[in-house]
């Protein structure tokens, strides 16, 4: 089998001016060129990387990440079965949350949140909330 690369296809969501967040859509199969930093998909569709430099200023909302060779994502997942190893790939993708910042030199810089770190974040907030209406 020839070798080929997939990538996470991300919308790009702003939060606010030079913040984003980006929701995981589904995974792309295709060609990177890492030269042109460009994806292209078995359909012949073309992406951008999210972490693009341009980004703040491309009217674009779907992006692409993570791009990995599919052989690397067999040793990954310790498996040849291409089904399961994309269903696996997909899942760990799923367990964060994306959130982007374009920094000085207008590049996103990207956080990795694990959704099991909000439940925590989300008691906090409570907490002070709560604090807040004390009296």
């Amino acid at each position: 089998m020839k070798d080929f690369f997939v990538a996470i296809l991300m919308e790009r969501i702003v939060i606010n001016n030079g913040l984003y967040l980006f929701k995981p859509l589904t995974l792309l199969e295709g060609d990177y060129l890492e030269d042109n930093n460009l994806f292209i998909d078995t359909y012949e569709n073309t992406y951008t990387d999210a972490l693009n430099s341009y980004i703040g200023i491309d009217e674009k909302t779907e992006f692409f990440t993570f791009p990995i060779s599919y052989n690397e994502l067999c040793s990954m997942y310790n498996s040849k079965d291409k089904k399961e190893i994309l269903r696996k790939h997909l899942d760990q993708v799923y367990n964060y949350v994306y959130i982007g910042k374009q920094n000085e030199n207008f590049e996103i810089d990207l956080l990795q949140i694990p959704i099991d770190n909000l439940e925590v974040i989300q008691g906090e907030i409570e907490i002070e909330k709560e604090d807040e209406y004390e009296e």
